[in-house]
């Protein structure tokens, strides 16, 4: 069931997610779960680990800053004001070396979940690579490989 939700400025549901803050604007239920809008605030040398979402698409608008993204074969920058679509089973990996905002659609939602485990991570969780691995394949979110230099949330 859908509900109606208003979030003024600074408001939603805050989450500090690794060095990144995450804001969840519209959650998964909300919408009864078919998709959910994130403000993320991603701090200078962000870098997030080469990823797939097998049963979601992710949507990224890039509100402030600029960042590096890699989709699949291809990488570009994306500037303040880029729009980019990542189709589920889709590798993609964003880097964002001055810091950046973004606003994220996923569909169907439920990667929220996700950020706040991140969030109750012990400082020795989150540096192990393995168990982020575990945690977020959990959710939906496949690690391409180990050599990436970001962890679940750079």
């Amino acid at each position: 069931m859908q509900k109606l939700r208003l979030v003024e400025p600074e408001g939603g549901n805050l989450i500090a997610a690794g060095a990144n803050r995450l804001n969840i604007m519209v959650g998964a239920g909300d919408t009864g779960g078919s998709f959910e809008l994130i403000e993320e605030t991603c701090q200078p040398g962000f870098v997030s680990r080469m990823h797939k979402h097998d049963t979601r698409s992710q949507t990224f608008y890039i509100i402030e800053g600029s960042a590096e993204v890699t989709v699949g074969e291809k990488s570009f920058t994306a500037e303040q004001g880029a729009c980019v679509h990542v189709p589920p089973g889709v590798p993609h990996q964003i880097e964002s070396e001055g810091g950046m905002k973004m606003l994220m659609v996923f569909s169907p939602g439920g990667m929220e979940a996700l950020f706040q485990a991140v969030e109750d991570l012990t400082p020795e969780q989150k540096a192990d690579p393995e168990f982020t691995r575990a945690l977020s394949a959990s959710h939906d979110t496949i690690m391409m490989d180990s050599e990436s230099k970001g962890t679940v949330l750079g």
